[in-house]
């Protein structure tokens, strides 16, 4: 199971790529999953 921090460094990766394509469905719904992996559920309800 990942941990806190590695869930937080894939986000981060993710957050880098909509730089690149700001609106990417596919990216968008990793996003929220991996909020909701962090119980950030308005962060991830957002995404």
């Amino acid at each position: 199971m990942p941990t806190d921090s590695h869930t937080q460094a894939v986000l981060n990766h993710y957050h880098k790529a909509l730089t690149f394509c700001p609106h990417p469905a596919k990216i968008q719904e990793r996003i929220a999953a991996l909020h909701w992996t962090l119980w950030d559920i308005p962060q991830a309800m957002e995404h």
